[in-house]
């Protein structure tokens, strides 16, 4: 495979994964925090959003360092 096409194509990859994380914490959290629909959002939902984002932000990264950590020592022991 050509190689501009193979970086073009691990790029859209990537961007359909963060599409897909993206509409994970959407549902997530609108689940969480959403108990009735509203025109506009009170200080307690409004807080629970920014809970909610937080907590998975800090859980997707601690995954991704982990798988990581993983990884590389898969590759040092390989060597």
């Amino acid at each position: 495979m050509d190689p501009e096409m193979k970086k073009s194509l691990e790029t859209e990859v990537q961007k359909n994964q963060l599409r897909s994380q993206f509409l994970k914490l959407t549902d997530a959290c609108w689940d969480t925090c959403m108990d009735k629909p509203r025109d506009k959002l009170d200080s307690r939902t409004e807080g629970c959003f920014i809970n909610c984002v937080d907590r998975f932000v800090d859980t997707n990264q601690t995954v991704v360092s982990r798988f990581a950590n993983m990884v590389q020592q898969q590759q040092s022991g390989f060597r």
